[in-house]
């Protein structure tokens, strides 16, 4: 196979310079964050062609680009994933919510903990409520059933319950405490990068399957990408 392709027997091989990789990541930036809700058109392809094209970066790295942010700009937009993981949330701190409410009911207002984990509480228990009634009255087939209500409600139970646990476990002892806050973050966003990866790999290889400038990977082999 030549060298000139992307794809190797063991996957998406880029080959770049050190300086080759900091002048992409220092144009590529900005254009993630301008076009993260839509592709490139024809004309901004051509100017961002043009420019990698002056950094002497072969024709096909430079479409293995303009594909991923594309891609990118998919992955942001699906909202069925979004929707689909903030329910497992919802249904999770539900039942949380549930616990806690017999425990803290049963603890009283001791000492400022307590109290931190009760306003969290009746903060995340309507937001949990609404959030799971919002994907029940809304019909499956609704279109963007995904919006800023939903978001927000979402967003609101999960940390809500997350300061309640935590604050309940400060009330019991302060270093169990900060333990589990450091590794309650560190594992979410271990796995938020993780399941971004995913989302983005297979946006990625359906997008470069569709594409006839590379070269399709023997299916018995892994795919991987390598920066």
């Amino acid at each position: 196979m030549p060298h000139s392709s992307l794809f190797t027997h063991q996957g998406i091989r880029l080959h770049l310079s050190p300086q080759q990789r900091f002048q992409i990541i220092a144009i590529t930036i900005p254009l993630f964050i301008r076009y993260r809700r839509g592709g490139f058109s024809t004309e901004q392809q051509d100017q961002f062609a043009a420019r990698m094209r002056a950094h002497n970066l072969p024709e096909d790295h430079i479409r293995l680009l303009i594909i991923l942010i594309g891609t990118v700009a998919k992955v942001l937009a699906d909202q069925e994933h979004a929707y689909r993981f903030d329910r497992y949330l919802g249904g999770g701190c539900a039942v949380l919510d549930l616990v806690l409410f017999q425990i803290l009911a049963s603890s009283g207002l001791a000492d400022i903990p307590l109290h931190i984990a009760w306003l969290a509480f009746v903060c995340s228990l309507p937001c949990t409520a609404g959030f799971l009634a919002f994907c029940f009255v809304r019909p499956p087939t609704s279109k963007n059933r995904y919006g800023v209500i939903h978001l927000y409600l979402s967003f609101l139970s999960v940390v809500g319950a997350f300061i309640a646990t935590d604050a309940y476990i400060w009330h019991l002892w302060d270093v169990a405490g900060i333990i589990f806050l450091t590794l309650s973050l560190l594992v979410g966003l271990l796995s938020f990068g993780y399941a971004t990866l995913v989302l983005l790999a297979t946006h990625l290889r359906s997008e470069l399957s569709t594409d006839p400038t590379f070269t399709t990977p023997d299916p018995d082999q892994p795919e991987t990408l390598y920066g």
